[in-house]
């Protein structure tokens, strides 16, 4: 009796792990696979989201260089900036009447900027809201005594600056205090060169502070200058500080860091983003899984030992302890060699058979035979390999002249076929096995229906931007109201395929592959011929 608790106490084991390890192996791979792979598309739609970004921050830079090119070019306001004024009363009269109408003719936020300045040396002309003065000492300081400048040429061969400026505003904040600004010398006509004068449109960071927040995939996103200073944070955080981005920068308390370069601009675009949520996910994940399967692997072997225990009085009753042993494990080794069998089971053997009866066929000199087997393995081989789902017209033209042969080699001098194919076509992707079926069908529904001359003709060729193939046979053809039901089958929903399952399978094929943007025509005259047409879109 102990001998027999020992013996099920050992099944029980090996039941377990058989079950239990080959479950969280599966469970294993499958895991890393889809973390894996979810981590790569979250990267990606990450990617595609700081594109975005970056592209909607660098038209509105764009937008605001625009202006203020707009603004240099306009020689009204070099007319006004450039002369001088008897008393402040002059210029003040010109300002109220035409220069502040000037600066306010266009709608700023529409261009993503704040305001706008001038600075001039022409000490005629009075200072106010729109007008600063500009200093002797360095014309980049402007009227800011900047703690920080950051100053660089935008505009290869002219005086426009991207200007990123802090002053001496306590900075809580990372914007405060921070202005970041176009300036452009108003240099563009030689005629008004008595003064010195320039134009600055400061950017309206609120604004580029919403582009940044309209993603949800990212942790937050910054701008920054390439001195690593940050200008426009989406959200607010403790984390912002001068410098906190440096070139050997990649992570911000463990998290990754994303970097991008405005094109055409000294800055660049930063995205934090958290890849440990995808990991703590699947952490849970996992915890259900492995509780799923040790309930699962519980219930099993309560089953077993249920059933087990049930019937090994009668066993054990009518069979010696080693009989019994002797035959479980002959029904283990005959299972073993039965799996072993089946796992050697694959299309090699049906290719080997078949090149095994080609060489026999080609020693008893049947070499007619030998050839027609030798097509029929290379359509078999090309029928079961599906790697590739669209491939050249060329590869799919082969399997065509195997099948072609072999219903020559049929219907002997009965049967001829044509294949035409044009130079700008041969290298057109199609899906595989497209046209096979096509012809296999005018060969079964056409050349067995015709008594007389059988003959087979196909044609591909490039017509405005889509490949159109041909396929016409003499057969007997298909009368009006079977050649209207075979359409109704194929244009409608397709569900009664009987008599047409190759023509079905075309269609719902090509369906999938181009939806409405391709063309599947049957004509037919009774007696005489049948004619499949197929437009696709020319692809290479």
């Amino acid at each position: 009796m102990k001998i027999k608790k020992l013996s099920f106490g050992k099944l029980a084991l090996l039941i377990f792990f058989a079950i239990t390890i080959p479950v969280a192996i599966q469970n294993i791979v499958y895991f890393v696979q889809a973390e894996t792979r979810i981590r790569t598309e979250l990267v990606g739609k990450i990617e595609d989201s700081m594109d975005d970004k970056a592209k909607k921050i660098t038209s509105s830079l764009n937008n605001a260089l625009a202006l203020a090119v707009l603004y240099r070019k306009d020689e009204r306001l070099y007319r006004y900036m450039d002369q001088r004024y008897e008393s402040a009363y002059d210029f003040l009269v010109l300002y109220q009447d035409e220069l502040l109408d000037m600066f306010r003719d266009k709608a700023f936020y529409s261009y993503r900027v704040a305001g706008m300045k001038l600075y001039t040396t022409n000490d005629t002309i009075m200072p106010s809201v729109y007008i600063q003065s500009l200093p002797d000492a360095d014309f980049k300081a402007l009227d800011d005594e900047p703690t920080y400048l950051n100053m660089q040429n935008i505009m290869s061969g002219q005086d426009v600056y991207l200007r990123i400026c802090e002053t001496q505003k306590s900075r809580s904040q990372a914007s405060e205090g921070l202005n970041v600004s176009i300036l452009c010398a108003l240099d563009y006509y030689d005629q008004y060169r008595t003064f010195e004068n320039y134009i600055k449109l400061s950017l309206d960071l609120e604004s580029f502070k919403q582009i940044l927040r309209e993603s949800n995939l990212l942790e937050n996103m910054y701008i920054a200058d390439d001195a690593g200073r940050i200008l426009v944070a989406g959200r607010e955080s403790k984390q912002l500080k001068p410098g906190l981005f440096t070139n050997d920068k990649v992570r911000i308390d463990g998290y990754p860091v994303m970097r991008q370069k405005l094109e055409g601009y000294p800055l660049y675009l930063y995205g934090v983003y958290d890849d440990n949520v995808i990991s703590q996910g699947f952490t849970s994940s996992r915890r259900i899984q492995l509780a799923v399967t040790l309930i699962s692997v519980i219930i099993t072997l309560t089953i077993i030992y249920c059933g087990v225990f049930s019937v090994k009085r009668h066993v054990f009753a009518l069979v010696d302890q080693s009989q019994l042993i002797q035959l479980e494990l002959e029904k283990e080794t005959n299972k073993a060699k039965l799996l072993a069998l089946q796992s050697q089971v694959n299309p090699h053997f049906m290719f080997n058979a078949l090149e095994s009866i080609r060489l026999k066929a080609m020693i008893k000199g049947e070499k007619e035979t030998a050839t027609m087997i030798k097509h029929m393995a290379k359509m078999f081989r090309h029928m079961i390999n599906w790697e590739d789902n669209l491939i050249p017209l060329r590869e799919e033209m082969t399997i065509l002249e195997d099948f072609l042969c072999l219903q020559k080699y049929r219907f002997e001098d009965e049967f001829t076929y044509e294949l035409t194919v044009e130079e700008n076509a041969w290298n057109c992707l199609i899906p595989r096995m497209l046209l096979q079926p096509l012809v296999e069908n005018a060969s079964i529904h056409g050349m067995e229906a015709s008594s007389s001359e059988r003959w087979i003709h196909f044609h591909a060729m490039v017509q405005e931007g889509f490949l159109v193939a041909v396929v016409e046979d003499s057969g007997g053809g298909i009368s009006p109201q079977k050649l209207q039901e075979l359409r109704d089958t194929l244009y409608g929903d397709g569900r009664d395929t009987k008599g047409c399952v190759g023509l079905a399978n075309v269609y719902r094929r090509l369906k999938l592959y181009y939806g409405d943007n391709f063309s599947f025509d049957i004509d037919s005259e009774e007696g005489t011929r049948t004619t499949v047409t197929v437009r696709i879109p020319e692809v290479r």
